[in-house]
């Protein structure tokens, strides 16, 4: 069974992710009086408030962190060949369900299948010869979305990454994501304008260029562990990038592991949930790497235990 976890695209794979997603966030069918209200803000401090039954907000984040898992699934058959595409799927729901789920903002996580298109064009785009287009699309996404939440702007740095690691310097290919990620602003801002009709408005507020923390957003268990498997990837590393063959996939892994150092250090500064699911999406991605590069199958299958442990561990922790 767990051979068919970690190396086999078998149909159980799909079902478990549903259970587990189920399973891990049981006890908040009980105890989840308070989260029945969804905020939505917007650019220029617009903000909107929806209440609804508390266990329907709990299922619509059960949902969609589900619906994420398996849109993980696109970005993991770049490594098809050796694990199970559905693995990082599996670790992403151990991780995320480290936090307790009354926790995370239900528009932050629609969010996620946003990050989740976003990082799927870099692994799409290693053959494309449309750089440009690459570039451009990114910038233009991120800055609408950077429009709804500021720190999606926090997560431009990983193209650069990716622009050292798999090209050629270029000044146009660096300058082009800039451009196009500033033309949103100016679209939505001409929008608002016509609709309006308002002079003194502009969609460049300065205060939304501020980080806010967010006090109700306490991971700590989460961060305990996925810091200890970072470090315990980063003395894997070398036995990982052993076990990738192809250069592309040596790549990738070093570009979500120098990724995941930046957002780890943006995270501690602003502590905000997007940055915390993009972590735990690279991360997903990361040690499902480490998982097939250990000597012995055997201590494959007690790492994969391992996670499971975790998971029912944050369980217990959360009663």
């Amino acid at each position: 069974m767990i051979n068919k976890l970690i190396y086999k695209h078998h149909p159980t794979n799909y079902w478990l992710l549903a259970i587990l997603i189920f399973i891990s966030n049981f006890i908040f069918f009980f105890h989840n009086n308070n989260d029945g209200t969804i905020i939505i803000k917007l650019f220029n401090g617009l903000i909107y408030k929806l209440n609804i039954l508390p266990n329907i907000n709990l299922i619509i984040k059960i949902l969609i962190i589900l619906l994420s898992s398996f849109l993980i699934i696109h970005i993991s058959k770049t490594y098809q060949e050796l694990i199970s595409i559905t693995l990082p799927s599996l670790i992403f729901i151990i991780f995320l369900t480290t936090i307790p789920i009354t926790q995370l903002n239900t528009i932050f996580l629609l969010f996620v299948s946003f990050i989740i298109f976003l990082l799927n064009t870099f692994f799409k785009i290693y053959e494309e010869k449309f750089i440009y287009k690459f570039l451009f699309n990114f910038g233009f996404i991120l800055g609408f979305l950077s429009i709804i939440n500021f720190f999606f702007l926090l997560l431009m740095p990983i193209l650069y990454l990716w622009l050292i690691h798999f090209r050629q310097f270029n000044i146009k290919e660096y300058l082009l994501p800039v451009v196009s990620f500033v033309v949103p602003y100016f679209i939505v801002d001409a929008m608002y304008f016509i609709i309006t009709n308002n002079e003194n408005y502009t969609i460049f507020n300065a205060n939304q260029f501020f980080l806010t923390y967010d006090k109700s957003f306490r991971p700590y268990f989460s961060i305990f562990i996925l810091m200890l498997l970072l470090i315990f990837s980063f003395y894997k590393i070398m036995y990982a990038t052993n076990t990738l063959k192809k250069i592309k996939h040596k790549k990738y892994f070093y570009w979500m592991f120098f990724s995941t150092l930046y957002l780890w250090i943006v995270f501690f500064i602003s502590f905000n949930q997007i940055i915390f699911i993009t972590i735990i999406i690279f991360m997903s991605l990361i040690t499902s790497i480490i998982v097939i590069s250990f000597n012995k199958p055997l201590y494959s299958k007690l790492f994969i235990i391992f996670l499971f442990l975790i998971n029912i561990i944050s369980i217990l922790t959360n009663i």
